[in-house]
């Protein structure tokens, strides 16, 4: 799966006024963007760009465990 089939799997949750307050992935889109970033673990440019992203490693870490 690459990171744009990931992303067209992305569900938002708005709130009363239509604002995108959250993002839900099903398990195995989660498990694919997972597997993605922990590819490219050597590839410090994409590690950098992937760290950029703000509570994705928190994430990572968190299901990870």
């Amino acid at each position: 799966m690459t990171v744009s089939d990931i992303l067209k799997q992305v569900r938002f949750v708005v709130d009363a006024e239509g604002n995108k307050t959250a993002v839900q992935l099903d398990l195995s889109t989660w498990d694919a963007l997972v597997e993605f970033i922990e590819s490219y673990q050597t590839d410090e440019e994409a590690t950098a760009e992937l760290a950029a992203i703000p509570g994705l490693v928190e994430a990572v870490i968190e299901t990870a465990g």
